[in-house]
């Protein structure tokens, strides 16, 4: 597959030489993509396979399948300015913000105290299934189309990774609860599916469930049309809700209607 990737990129196609990434490091960052467009224009049951770095010496099976290579990537510069295995200094280790879960501060140990760069984990629990991190900002939560290695699930999985022996690498990491890439803060992630299955019931409403997480949202607005001041400014003097919604069928960035 590396080869491959070289090969078209190469070609210079509606790309300006040595602005992009070589096939090697497209790969590792998860911006090259195989889907079996045949099966796909069917209708079948059929997805997109995001091509890993240690498929690069794989050799394709081209029938029915084409080859989407996105290179120029996202990038998250941001991912690398912190330790994702390491505690965040400025939160617990004589920080001015105080930490404590149930009345006590987190016992932080030796190991989990940052070298040289901050580290993002704020509280960690092993057995219930859970940590508290720190977000940088600028970096997604998730893995993005041409971008499955700068994203804070991406890191902080492959910090729980480095933990384990090499023969027992297997890690779960998930979030009930997703944020803006532009967004920094602190945001629960999930380490276990129990604990998954356990704020999906919190955070959606059910006959049987009363215990339920309200959230709420500023929203800094930008006015374009200037007619549309004065009706803005009656919904907030009469303390009116105004409704709004993501549009599904416009591409990303939504559009909010």
């Amino acid at each position: 597959w590396k080869d491959v990737a070289k090969d078209i990129l190469e070609k210079h196609i509606h790309i300006q030489p040595d602005t992009y990434p070589p096939a090697n490091e497209l790969l590792k960052l998860g911006a090259v993509w195989i889907l079996n467009e045949t099966a796909y224009a069917k209708g079948e049951n059929t997805h997109a396979h995001r091509l890993k770095e240690e498929e690069a010496s794989d050799i394709p099976d081209w029938e029915n399948m084409t080859l989407r290579v996105h290179y120029v990537p996202d990038r998250f510069h941001a991912a690398h300015e912190v330790d994702w295995s390491k505690h965040c200094r400025g939160l617990l280790v004589g920080g001015s913000v105080k930490v404590d879960v149930g009345g006590e501060v987190p016992h932080v140990p030796v190991t989990g105290l940052p070298d040289y760069n901050d580290g993002v984990i704020v509280y960690e629990d092993s057995k219930l299934g859970y940590a508290v991190l720190n977000k940088p900002g600028a970096m997604p939560v998730r893995a993005t189309m041409s971008n499955h290695a700068e994203d804070v699930v991406t890191c902080f999985s492959e910090a729980l990774k480095n933990r384990l022996p090499e023969v027992d690498q297997k890690v779960y990491v998930t979030l009930s609860q997703r944020i803006e890439t532009e967004m920094h803060g602190l945001i629960l992630v999930s380490t276990n599916k129990q604990f998954t299955n356990y704020m999906s019931k919190l955070e959606h409403p059910n006959d049987d469930n009363d215990n339920i997480i309200h959230k709420s949202y500023k929203c800094l607005v930008c006015i374009k049309d200037e007619n549309d001041l004065d009706r803005l400014e009656k919904f907030q003097q009469s303390g009116s809700i105004i409704t709004h919604y993501m549009d599904q069928k416009s591409p990303s960035p939504k559009k909010i209607c």
